[in-house]
């Protein structure tokens, strides 16, 4: 009986578990496409370094859906709480008819039950779908081919996501039952006619705080913007601070400041229904002001990380083929400072590089001048950053013959000179601006014992395939200049003869040699490293941020604007007698929809202003201080989340938009 009465409920309560239903949905959905990402290799023509990085991101996903399913965890005990309390009237009939508490809690289990099952099975299936998508999402971020379609599903994903959810769903059922034994049978019968406390804050202090908010706000903005990344820490969390305590205030003070000023406005505070609106939005906001700022840095982190997340990627991987001209790349770092060639020793190590396609070795000079103190007078943005860090700047000499072969071996245009002047190459973007404001402001510089006509302009190109550090200034001497300066290191730099795929495998597994090789009892050390290493490895870190931004992302976006539109709907239900009043009193159906409409799109609205305001300042601290040389573009990042907001939060909105007509008429 008991079943067929929850069952019955489930049907008729339909619309009410619409959202509930909606996001549990979506959660499984969620946690099954991101947990079976190691499985997508399948299909995915990739390395073995790929399958690497593949199951290392696949691990480091399983540990971000640790924290994950506590916040859907968190999530779906919220929405079962607005459930509850939206029922509290037929509990009490219930009770009223004789059926015991623990009865009671039968049903809840029993309803419970059943839209668990509902949702995990659907999810599942919708995320059997999903993860069929993502493999193109995977292929595009780790930049390989899709070899063949299979469908894939995986059974690991989906043990994992019904332990995970059922773990959860077992905790909402022992929530439900100590809930309903708490309830009185007056409390459950008269729930409806309790009228909600509205705490009224005096308008002065009310106004005072809101100014403060902005105050704090904006100068958090100003003290981030002026200590950046790293210089201060202290004063870096405390801004960060600042600006969280502000936020708070904003929305504690905010909507009685904008109410009380609009209040003195009467052609707009006594237009059509703007006062009813304005006084329910307030109701809520000033009653659920800590969650709203909760939901508002949610928001935040997920425009953030989604945007900025996207845009790095772009800005780092756009300045790859400049890090990495040549298909691969040995670097010999000598113990004392006299010239050798060390192909000797690279055929002793089986190394025999000239199998592999054409080769240019050549010698990396040390300058004796101190990088810190001529670059300093003329350093901007990160460089001068870094010389203020303490950060040291090692000044580099290459022969002018070397840069000639370096630049037709990898098919790049060369600059032309004199035999007594010098130019600068660099391959950090972020150096750019300092270079060419030293090379402006100089028209010489001393190398050994000769004096150098210094070039007005410099190169921006690399002159080896490295995966770490970059080269700041390198001058290009003449080769007689460059014999009397000391020696830095030995680099190889090879260019892969037609097929590349056998080379590369075997350059591969020579280098992983070279890593775990003890250099003890030599008088240098050696590493190398492929382009395609250097890819690979970019790729996927920029991928995993990519990733756990997606992942967490939606995760937030969904929760908040799950906890939005239940919070609307649990209060419909009070509110329906406001509007009863409205339609007796002359009010049309067509005024009250858009009464509805407006309240709920301040209320949606609310928390997304101050995020996307953040998220706007945070992007562009982001690009100043991490990806270096300029602003990345932001249009396709912003697009991406410009599409799973509409998607998602306006998919919310309007459910919710809809579900409130239905109750209040």
């Amino acid at each position: 009986m008991y079943s067929k009465l929850s069952l019955r409920n489930a049907k008729r309560s339909f619309l009410d578990y619409a959202i509930y239903f909606l996001t549990l949905t979506i959660a499984v959905c969620l946690f099954y496409t991101f947990n079976s990402i190691a499985e997508q290799q399948i299909m995915l023509d990739v390395s073995v370094g790929q399958k690497d990085l593949m199951n290392h991101l696949s691990d480091m996903l399983s540990v971000v859906s640790v924290f994950v399913s506590l916040i859907l965890c968190c999530l779906i005990l919220f929405a079962n709480q607005f459930m509850i309390k939206r029922r509290k009237k037929e509990f009490g009939l219930y009770m009223t008819l004789g059926m015991s508490k623990g009865r009671i809690s039968r049903i809840l289990i029993t309803e419970t039950s059943f839209i668990g099952f509902l949702s995990l099975g659907t999810g599942l299936l919708t995320g059997g779908i999903v993860s069929q998508a993502m493999s193109v999402l995977t292929a595009s971020l780790f930049d390989v081919a899709i070899k063949g379609y299979h469908f894939i599903f995986s059974a690991d994903a989906m043990v994992k996501t019904i332990v995970y959810f059922s773990i959860i769903f077992i905790l909402v059922m022992i929530f439900n039952t100590i809930v309903v034994s708490r309830y009185s049978l007056i409390d459950l019968l008269t729930s409806l006619k309790k009228n909600e406390r509205i705490k009224v804050r005096n308008a002065r202090m009310t106004g005072i705080l809101f100014i403060l908010s902005m105050l704090m706000i904006t100068g958090a903005y100003f003290l981030i913007n002026r200590v950046g990344l790293g210089k201060n820490l202290g004063l870096f969390s405390a801004a960060v601070g600042i600006a969280v305590v502000g936020t708070f205030l904003f929305f504690f003070s905010g909507t009685s400041f904008v109410l009380m000023t609009l209040q003195k406005n009467k052609k707009v505070y006594f237009n059509e229904m703007n006062m009813f609106v304005l006084r329910q939005v307030h109701s809520k906001v000033n009653t659920n002001f800590l969650s709203i700022t909760i939901i508002s840095f949610m928001l935040f982190f997920t425009m953030t990380i989604l945007s900025a997340g996207f845009g790095y990627k772009h800005a780092v991987e756009s300045d790859l083929k400049k890090v990495a001209p040549y298909d691969a790349s040995i670097t010999i770092h000598p113990l004392d400072d006299k010239p050798k060639d060390y192909t000797k020793e690279l055929k002793d190590l089986k190394i025999d590089i000239e199998k592999y396609g054409e080769v240019v070795s050549f010698i990396q000079y040390r300058l004796d001048i101190e990088g810190v103190k001529l670059l300093a007078p003329y350093a901007k943005e990160k460089i001068k950053e870094d010389i203020e860090e303490g950060f040291p700047i090692s000044l580099t000499a290459i022969k002018y013959s070397d840069y000639v072969k370096l630049m037709q071996l990898q098919g790049s245009p060369f600059y032309s000179m004199n035999e007594n002047e010098t130019f600068i190459i660099t391959n950090m973007k972020e150096a750019e601006s300092t270079i060419a404001n030293f090379v402006k402001n100089h028209e010489s510089i001393q190398m050994g014992s000769k004096v150098l006509g210094l070039m007005d302009s410099y190169h921006s190109v690399a002159i080896e395939t490295e995966n770490v550090g970059r080269t700041v200034a390198c001058f290009v001497v003449p080769d007689e200049v460059a014999d009397q300066l000391s020696v830095n290191k030995n680099i190889y730099n090879v260019q892969y003869y037609g097929s590349t795929e056998g080379y590369e495998q075997e350059l591969r597994s020579k280098f992983q040699e070279l890593l775990s090789r003890d250099w003890m009892d030599t008088p240098y050390y050696m590493q190398g490293v492929t382009k395609s290493m250097v890819y690979e490895e970019v790729a996927g870190q920029t991928s995993m941020i990519i990733y756990i931004g997606i992942y967490l992302g939606i995760v937030f976006l969904i929760s908040s604007a799950a906890v939005l539109a239940l919070q609307q709907l649990s209060e419909a239900s009070d509110s329906s007698d406001r509007y009863n009043i409205l339609k007796r009193i002359g009010a049309t159906n067509k005024q009250i929809n858009k009464a509805v409409l407006s309240q709920l799109f301040i209320y949606f609205m609310t928390p997304l202003s101050l995020a996307l305001s953040h998220s706007i300042f945070t992007i562009y601290f982001i690009n100043k201080s991490i990806v270096y040389g300029g602003i990345s573009s932001i249009i396709l990042p912003a697009c991406i989340t410009s599409v799973l907001l509409l998607l998602i939060y306006g998919g919310y909105f309007m459910a919710t938009y809809s579900g409130y007509k239905r109750i209040v008429k």
